[in-house]
């Protein structure tokens, strides 16, 4: 890791620690809160989901969620952050940065790799509070659909700072798209319910694959292949609109 990565790692890790409670904690005590109350509202009528214990289903969708939440808010308000206050020069010069990729990349890194320790401290706590009936991890296929969501959300956060003007916008976008999308994906129950039109509109959502997929692995330990394909080609396009995005707004 060279010294533009490492500056920004620890600008970051210093905002995160002097932020803790409402970066961290509070991040956190969303999902859990939904879980408990959510879940044990649930558990009581629906009982199970494919033999499944339905607080164990819950888990590997809020674990993705809580992921997308904390790599999009991240990486939104890490750009709108520093346009308010005029701070971007300082972030590119900190570390002499060879190039844009290389800044897009530390960027990525960085709102993924908060996701993912987000994501993995939901998953201890939900697994602690559900138990393990019915869980069959393929503990590979699961940290592979976490990581594609990472990267994901992170660089659709890189997009929204980018874009969307300082303002309470971004926290409706995460309330009124993000949430949403992910309970409409399968979070909390199987999509077969929904009429065979909107259940075929919500098949093909990269939401629904990313769910679909992690709940293959965590909960039958198996791997969806075609999920994994298209999850592996839907990073890999939004990684590069961004990428492109990015550097045309740098020679504008």
């Amino acid at each position: 890791m060279n010294n533009a990565f490492r500056a920004l790692w620890w600008r970051e890790l210093t905002l995160y620690r002097r932020n803790l409670v409402s970066e961290g904690i509070l991040n956190l005590l969303l999902p859990i809160l939904f879980f408990l109350f959510f879940g044990l509202g649930f558990q009581a009528i629906v009982g199970t989901m494919d033999g499944i214990p339905y607080l164990a289903y819950l888990i590997p969708g809020l674990v993705l969620l809580t992921i997308a939440l904390t790599a999009f808010d991240s990486l939104a308000w890490f750009h709108v952050t520093n346009r308010r206050n005029r701070q971007w020069d300082e972030v590119i010069l900190m570390g002499a940065f060879p190039n844009k990729p290389g800044l897009l990349l530390a960027e990525l890194t960085l709102g993924a790799t908060k996701g993912l320790v987000h994501g993995i401290i939901i998953l201890l706590i939900t697994i602690f509070l559900a138990g393990t009936s019915g869980i069959h991890v393929n503990i590979q296929a699961f940290l592979v659909f976490m990581l594609l969501t990472a990267i994901q959300f992170a660089a659709w956060g890189h997009l929204a700072g980018m874009y969307t003007p300082p303002g309470p916008l971004l926290g409706r976008l995460v309330t009124f798209f993000i949430f949403p999308i992910f309970l409409v994906s399968g979070l909390g129950w199987e999509i077969s319910g929904y009429s065979p039109v909107f259940e075929s509109l919500v098949y093909w959502l990269p939401t629904h694959t990313l769910v679909a997929g992690a709940q293959s692995g965590f909960l039958r330990g198996t791997i969806e292949n075609l999920f994994l394909i298209i999850a592996f080609i839907e990073t890999a396009l939004l990684v590069g609109v961004v990428h492109l995005l990015t550097d045309n707004r740098g020679r504008a």
